[in-house]
């Protein structure tokens, strides 16, 4: 999620923050879990957002061919089934057609759903 840091410390009291939400598919969650040989798996799931950033953006400066306004223009263009999304799109704007988040408050040095 975010940082302990920023949850137990006294100064964060009462503030809202939002945080990606991970929809990683069973099937990938079964897999690394059967994994022998990652230690620290609950860590790992974070790096599926860099790794499909680095995917989606890689996609969209090729075929904008690194002419600047053009690599927004590509990224309505790309889907991508995604790890940390089932599927990957983006509006004429370059935002997310179907944004994950939830939207969090910090009490008591402790993070609970924002209703």
């Amino acid at each position: 999620m975010f940082g302990e840091k920023m949850v137990l410390n006294g100064y964060s009291e009462g503030i809202i923050v939002t945080v990606d939400k991970i929809r990683l598919p069973k099937n990938f969650i079964f897999r690394v879990n059967s994994l022998k040989r990652f230690e620290i798996k609950k860590f790992m799931f974070m790096a599926s957002l860099p790794y499909n950033s680095a995917k989606i953006i890689r996609q969209a400066i090729q075929k904008s061919m690194l002419k600047g306004e053009r690599v927004k223009e590509q990224l309505c263009r790309i889907s991508l089934f995604g790890i940390s999304q089932p599927l990957i799109e983006f509006d004429e704007n370059g935002d997310l057609n179907n944004p994950s988040y939830e939207v969090r408050v910090i009490e008591n040095k402790q993070s609970y759903l924002y209703d």
